[in-house]
């Protein structure tokens, strides 16, 4: 692996845990490297941690409106399936990915339900925490 040698895969996997990120994706050329990091929690806020990434059917049993928003600045491009109103997402599923520095990084649902709004298109630039979609909870 010349151009994904171990350090550059230390240096990415570290800045991702230092930024909250779960997934981790390289590619050098034809190379391609991917992983999925454990969670990391502090004890100090625990409590909150553990409500954050709790499913949101889980907290609230009325339907809601759950923004989702970029992870980082970059561009937008989509996933596997396009990222369009009507789609039924789940809590987890990888909606899209923002390319930050050549590097993708996957949107993930935090709740499921169905795509009611999109903001982006493929290609426009986004900032972090700017809203991409909408999705109403089941």
């Amino acid at each position: 692996m010349s151009g994904l040698d171990q350090d550059v895969l230390r240096h990415a996997i570290s800045t991702a845990r230092e930024h909250g990120f779960r997934t981790v994706k390289l590619r050098v050329g034809d190379e391609k490297f991917r992983a999925t990091l454990g969670e990391v929690q502090e004890s100090s806020s625990e409590e909150a941690m553990i409500a954050q990434d709790m499913p949101l059917e889980l907290r609230s049993s009325e339907p809601q409106n759950l923004e989702v928003t970029a992870p980082v600045v970059g561009y937008f491009r989509q996933g596997k399936l396009p990222l369009e109103a009507g789609r039924v997402v789940e809590t987890g599923e990888a909606l899209c990915e923002i390319v930050a520095l050549g590097i993708a990084n996957d949107v993930i649902a935090k709740g499921s339900g169905e795509i009611v709004e999109v903001m982006i298109e493929s290609g426009e630039a986004v900032e972090y925490g700017q809203v991409l979609a909408t999705v109403r909870t089941k």
